[in-house]
C-alpha cells in the first residue's frame, strides 16, 4: 500500500509559520499591540530565534527558580523547533543524520546561545526602561556580530569552532535584514490582519534556514581548530565599553549652553523660559551666565535671590521627585520675582523632571511647556532593588548591574542600575509609560522628536500633545534655527500640529524588532493599581487620567501612525 508523505519542503513551510500563526494570534487576543512585530522571530534562523526567547525570559520572571524553569522549558522547546526545521532543510543529495544526532547538536547549542547573548537581550531592556536610544544602538552590532559567529550551531557538530564561510556570514546577515522588515511589515497592518500577515512573514524563515543549511554543508568553515565563538564572544563585551562612551557623548550634549531665545513683548504666551537641561549636565555661573529672558533650573536649588546653585553631573542623577520639588521651588520664586508666566524649556531628563512637575504640584504660573527628545514611554520593564530576593527581572538587573560596572571601570562613567534617577523611573513606570505625551490642563505643550528616538518608541505609541519630528541625534536640538523658531513661534501664540517626518515611523517600527517587550502593568504589584490604562497594550493612557505619580495614573507615549 502507497504511504503518504508531505514533501520536505511543504513541511518546512509549515513548521515555520504555525508557530508565528499562533504566537501572533496569542498576542492579539491578549491585546499586545507593541510585542506582534516580534513573532516573525519565532522561527528565525539559528540565533536569531534563541535572541526572540531570551527577551521575553529576561522580562518575564519573577525569581531565581523561576527563571531556571524557564531557561530549561525555552532549551526544551528551541532545541525541538531547530532540530526539526534543520532536518527538514537538509538537501536533498546529502546524507541526513539521524533525529537524536541534529536534536542533540540544537540543544546544547541552544543553551550556549542563551548564555552568550543574555549580555545584549539585557540592554534591549536598559534600552525599553530609558527609552534611550543609545543602548539600542549598542545593542545591534554585537547582536549581529555574535549572530554570524552563531550561525552554523544546530546543523553541524563543532559549530563553535573555526571561520565560517562568507556566504554563511551573507545569509546571517540577509536574516538580519529581513527580521527588520517583517517587523515593520506587521506593525505597520492594521489590527486583525497583523496575525495572517505575520505568517506570512515567516515564510521566506523557511527559504533563509534551507539556504544557511546547504551553505554551512558545502562551504565548510576554515580553520577548524580556532575557537571562534568565544573569541567573538570575548570581543562583543569591548561594546560594554561603548555604553560608556555613549554616556559620555550624551553628557558632551547635555553640557551646551542653553539655547539664545529671548523673551519678548510678542511673547504672547510666557515672558519667562526656565532651561531645564538633561541628565550628565553640570552648571556653573561663569560658564553659563543668565541671558535674558532664560534662567537656568538648578538641579542642587537656588539660593536666597532664587539664583540656580551650581551643581555638577552626579546631581543629575537624584530622584526625579526630588528634581521635581526642586523645579518647584524655583518656579515659585521665579514668578515671585517677576510676576509673569513662565515658559518651561526642557532637554532629555529634564523632561521627566517637567512632566513629574506639572503631575505633582500645583503650576499656576507655568503657561507653556516644551519638551526636547523626551524620552517617551520609559519604564516598559522593571528589575528589584539589589536587596530584593525577587520580583519581575531579578536576574536581569543583576546581570545589568555587572554591565554598568565594566563600563564604570573601563570608561569612568558614573550611571548605576541603582542610582535615584533609575529607581524613581522604575518605581513609577506606569506614570512615565502612560503619560510623558498626554495634555496638561492649562499648560500648552510642544514636543520636538530627534530621529533617533524612532528606534526606542514602540509600535503603536500615539502622542497626544503637538509634536515636531527633526533629523538629529537624541539631545542635540538645542540651538538649531528651525527648532528656534518653532519655539519662537509656540511662544507667540502659534498653535501646532503633528509636523511628522516618513521616515520616523518606518524607522520606529523596523527598530521594534529588536526592542524588549514591555512587562505587563497588571503584573507587577510594585505598579499597583493595576487598573491604569497600558499603551503597551494598545490602550488610550492618556484616557482619565489622575495626573500624579503617586496615582500612576494613565496615559500615552508617542509617535504616530
Amino acid at each position: 500500500m502507497a504511504t503518504f508523505r508531505i514533501p520536505r519542503s511543504a513541511g518546512l513551510v509549515a513548521l515555520c509559520t504555525v508557530p508565528v500563526l499562533a504566537g501572533a494570534l496569542v498576542l492579539r487576543v491578549v491585546g499586545f499591540d507593541s510585542a506582534t512585530g516580534l513573532s516573525p522571530q519565532l522561527t528565525a534562523p539559528a540565533a536569531y530565534g534563541v535572541f526572540h526567547d531570551l527577551r521575553w525570559l529576561m522580562v518575564y520572571h519573577e525569581s531565581w527558580p523561576g527563571l531556571a524553569g524557564e531557561v530549561v522549558a525555552a532549551v526544551l522547546l528551541r532545541s525541538l523547533l531547530v532540530a526539526g526545521i534543520v532536518q527538514l532543510a537538509w538537501p536533498e543529495d546529502r546524507r541526513r543524520p539521524a533525529w537524536r544526532v541534529t536534536w542533540g547538536r540544537s540543544t546544547s547549542y541552544v543553551a550556549v546561545t542563551l548564555l552568550l547573548l543574555s549580555p545584549w537581550a539585557v540592554v534591549a531592556m536598559a534600552a525599553s526602561e530609558t527609552a534611550l536610544s543609545w543602548f539600542l544602538f549598542g545593542e545591534l552590532l554585537p547582536l549581529a556580530v555574535l549572530a554570524a559567529a552563531l550561525s552554523r550551531g544546530g546543523i553541524e557538530r563543532g559549530w563553535w569552532r573555526g571561520l565560517p564561510s562568507l556566504a554563511t556570514i551573507g545569509w546571517s546577515i540577509a536574516a538580519f535584514g529581513w527580521l527588520t522588515v517583517a517587523a515593520m511589515v506587521v506593525s505597520f497592518t492594521p489590527a486583525g490582519w497583523d496575525v495572517p500577515v505575520a505568517a506570512a512573514t515567516a515564510v521566506p524563515n523557511a527559504f533563509l534556514w534551507r539556504r544557511l543549511v546547504a551553505t554551512v554543508l558545502r562551504g565548510p568553515a576554515r580553520l577548524r581548530w580556532f575557537p571562534s565563538v568565544p573569541v567573538v564572544f570575548a570581543l562583543s563585551l569591548v561594546f560594554l565599553a561603548l555604553l560608556g562612551r555613549l554616556f559620555g557623548l550624551g553628557q558632551q550634549l547635555a553640557d551646551r549652553p542653553p539655547p539664545q531665545i529671548q523673551a519678548g513683548a510678542d511673547h504672547r504666551i510666557a515672558d519667562e523660559i526656565l532651561y531645564v537641561p538633561g541628565y550628565d549636565s553640570s552648571y556653573q555661573p561663569a560658564k553659563g551666565a543668565q541671558r535674558p529672558g532664560v534662567v537656568f533650573y538648578s538641579y542642587a536649588g537656588a539660593d536666597h535671590d532664587g539664583l540656580p546653585d551650581p551643581y555638577d553631573a552626579a546631581q543629575t542623577h537624584q530622584s526625579l521627585d526630588t528634581s521635581a520639588d526642586l523645579l518647584a521651588r524655583q518656579v515659585r520664586a521665579l514668578a515671585a520675582r517677576t510676576g509673569r508666566p513662565i515658559a518651561l524649556l526642557a532637554q532629555s531628563e529634564g523632561t521627566l523632571v517637567v512632566r513629574a512637575y506639572l503631575a505633582e504640584h500645583a503650576h499656576r504660573a507655568v503657561a507653556a511647556a516644551i519638551l526636547l527628545s523626551p524620552l517617551v514611554q520609559p519604564g516598559r520593564v522593571y528589575f528589584p532593588p539589589s536587596d530584593a530576593s525577587a520580583g519581575w527581572g531579578l536576574a536581569s538587573g543583576w546581570e545589568l548591574r555587572g554591565m554598568l560596572a565594566v563600563a564604570r571601570w573601563s570608561t569612568g562613567a558614573h550611571i548605576s542600575a541603582d542610582e535615584p534617577f533609575v529607581r524613581s523611573i522604575l518605581a513609577h513606570a506606569s506614570f512615565y509609560r502612560n503619560q510623558m505625551l498626554c495634555p496638561v490642563a492649562g499648560v500648552r505643550v510642544l514636543a520636538f522628536l530627534p530621529t533617533v528616538s524612532a528606534a526606542v518608541v514602540p509600535p503603536g505609541a500615539v502622542s497626544h500633545v503637538p509634536t515636531i519630528e527633526v533629523p538629529g541625534l537624541h539631545a542635540s536640538l538645542l540651538g538649531r534655527p528651525f527648532v528656534q523658531e518653532r519655539i519662537s513661534r509656540f511662544l507667540r501664540g502659534w498653535t501646532p500640529g503633528i509636523e511628522s517626518e516618513w521616515y520616523y515611523a518606518v524607522i520606529q517600527k523596523a527598530a521594534g524588532a529588536w526592542q524588549a517587550p514591555a512587562l505587563a502593568l497588571g503584573l507587577n504589584p510594585v505598579w499597583q493599581p493595576s487598573t491604569v490604562p497600558d499603551v503597551a497594550f494598545g490602550q488610550d493612557g492618556c484616557r482619565g487620567q489622575a495626573g500624579r505619580l503617586s496615582a500612576t495614573s494613565a496615559t500615552a507615549t508617542i509617535s504616530r501612525r
